[in-house]
């Protein structure tokens, strides 16, 4: 992903991720989701652009995001760099969600450290089933087999699972956010060749 790709890919995040469980826990029964998504997915790929591997399809019909090994914690300055907005942005449920979010991530804190991490991957509605998270999601995949490295991601539908373990991912255990949706952590160990 390059910086001129960040508002097609931000807005196809948005619609992606409109539906979601996990968007709609976070942002409240109010919230004009397609907006709230696309705002939060836009300051997440723009940290991102620099700081991990984001492949993303013809067309910007689909992205991944990738964080490599040892590179999935957001660092002390860009999470003060985006506190702000993303106070603004979760409103009054900025406590509950960040600790939240806090609590998922002691779940992959306890993966192998030697991981790569799949922050983020989406498809555009209309492409959804056309092999474009496949075709975005292949090269790490492969990366990961080829130097014995693992992969992790969190899927925040149940629905998504089976696809996932397409690709050799299991849930380690469910997650459930304060009052909210479950969400699958899911591991994948290298596959042999």
């Amino acid at each position: 992903m390059r910086p001129d790709d960040l508002d097609a890919v931000s807005a196809m995040f948005g619609r992606a991720f409109e539906d979601d469980p996990v968007m709609e826990h976070v942002f409240g029964p109010h919230a004009n989701m397609l907006e709230d998504c696309t705002r939060l997915y836009r300051m997440f790929c723009g940290s991102h652009i620099s700081s991990g591997e984001s492949l993303v399809g013809d067309d910007v019909a689909g992205a991944a995001l990738w964080a490599p090994p040892g590179t999935w914690r957001l660092g002390w300055s860009t999470q003060l760099r985006l506190a702000p907005r993303l106070l603004r942005l979760l409103k009054g449920r900025s406590l509950s969600v960040l600790r939240d979010f806090t609590r998922l991530e002691h779940v992959h804190a306890a993966m192998p450290l030697d991981h790569w991490y799949l922050s983020v991957l989406g498809t555009d509605p209309p492409r959804q089933g056309q092999g474009v998270g496949a075709a975005v999601m292949a090269p790490v995949l492969e990366r990961c087999d080829e130097f014995a490295q693992g992969a992790y991601l969190e899927s925040s539908k149940e629905a998504n699972v089976p696809y996932y373990r397409r690709f050799g991912f299991e849930v380690v255990e469910p997650f459930r956010f304060t009052n909210g949706p479950l969400i699958y952590p899911m591991w994948r160990d290298p596959q042999p060749a």
